[in-house]
């Protein structure tokens, strides 16, 4: 995913019952609604931009419009965050003025919102791991070198670089550590 969302959610208006609970759409849900309803992209063409098989993509696609027609016809909040996803810069978040912004450096404490000079800033993406400590790809590049494919967790969707000659079903989830299957 090139860049998270502009906004963090949507809450309902005009009507008297909102619910207090939120539905929580995930970063990788609201990148295949993008790609398929708003790009009007195929969900194979869609599957091949987030780097997933078809039939991943349609489960998350599927999941997101599911989430997204409780919450029109519950009158709930929706919001958009977390998931399985590594996006190809480092992205943070100006908590004073809400603004987005990438950085390519590692930002410090002297670091501050290039909009209002604060320096309360969150990291947006702080799952995204280093390349070669863990072998997970990082960006579109770096996953096209890869000819060997991915090793996925079916308890969480983490994604793992397959490792030659060892069976997916021998490594486990860096994250819940269950055993891994084949993409």
């Amino acid at each position: 995913m090139g860049h998270p969302p502009a906004v963090k959610g949507f809450k309902p208006f005009g009507g008297n019952n909102i619910k207090s609970d939120s539905i929580n759409l995930l970063y990788e849900e609201y990148e295949a609604i993008k790609l398929s309803d708003y790009q009007n992209l195929s969900q194979l063409e869609s599957s091949k931009i987030m780097n997933i098989s078809r039939p991943t993509f349609t489960r998350i696609y599927e999941r997101a419009r599911k989430k997204i027609a409780t919450a029109f016809i519950e009158n709930r909040t929706i919001s958009i965050d977390g998931g399985n996803v590594k996006f190809e810069d480092e992205w943070y978040n100006c908590t004073n003025c809400k603004t987005t912004f990438k950085s390519s450096k590692v930002l410090n404490q002297n670091t501050v919102c290039p909009l209002c000079k604060s320096s309360n800033i969150i990291h947006i993406n702080p799952n995204v791991r280093n390349e070669q400590s863990s072998g997970i790809s990082l960006t579109k590049s770096q996953q096209k070198t890869r000819s060997s494919g991915f090793c996925t967790c079916p308890e969480c969707g983490m994604k793992v670089s397959h490792k030659q000659g060892v069976p997916c079903k021998n490594m486990f989830c860096p994250e819940c550590n269950s055993s891994m299957i084949r993409e």
